[in-house]
């Protein structure tokens, strides 16, 4: 999961749409 950090890793919002998109 993402964290509420500056920088959020573009991979992990990839990976989940991804993951959802199926």
């Amino acid at each position: 999961m993402w964290r509420p950090n500056g920088r959020t890793n573009h991979r992990e919002l990839i990976s989940l749409l991804i993951t959802l998109s199926g």
